[in-house]
């Protein structure tokens, strides 16, 4: 934590009980969240070139690193998702990959967001659940990346 330098973190799929101090319990805090839209003042002093969130890298190229990214950045890539990979509000995008890869986020979870499309998302990939997951929940896209294929079709039918 020291070495973050004040930076705010918040983890998925754990409650606030479960966190050392310090750390943000995203689930707690999208539960609690009250319904409509939130102030403007609330987001008054952000600028398009402060920091957004943070991307990991595979680390193809080296170790694997954080990747800044600003407002600007993911603001343009949720405008232009949704058309480039032709979503409607009548889709729905089936998550596995973590929302820390640019995959996960900008492919997936900012699409969706800016389409209105509903957004499944899994605690872990299941290679052996995952075709009983689409076909429960009506999936229809997929993102994919890496070995994700292969464990898929190593399954038996």
């Amino acid at each position: 934590m020291p070495e973050l330098n004040k930076l705010q973190v918040y983890v998925q799929g754990a409650t606030q009980q479960s966190l050392p101090q310090g750390i943000e319990s995203f689930d707690d805090l999208v539960r609690e969240a009250p319904p409509g839209t939130p102030s403007p003042s609330l987001r008054s002093g952000v600028k398009m070139t402060d920091t957004c969130c943070y991307i990991y890298t595979s680390g193809t190229t080296g170790l694997p690193k954080p990747v800044y990214i600003s407002h600007a950045k993911f603001a343009g890539h949720c405008a232009g998702m949704p058309s480039l990979i032709e979503l409607t509000q009548e889709d729905v995008v089936y998550v596995v990959i973590p929302l820390y890869h640019s995959t996960g986020l900008f492919l997936s979870c900012s699409a969706a967001m800016t389409s209105g499309c509903s957004l499944l998302l899994r605690k872990r990939f299941s290679a052996s659940e995952f075709w009983s997951d689409c076909r429960n929940y009506n999936v229809t896209i997929v993102p994919y990346v890496g070995e994700v294929l292969r464990y898929l079709l190593s399954q038996p039918k």
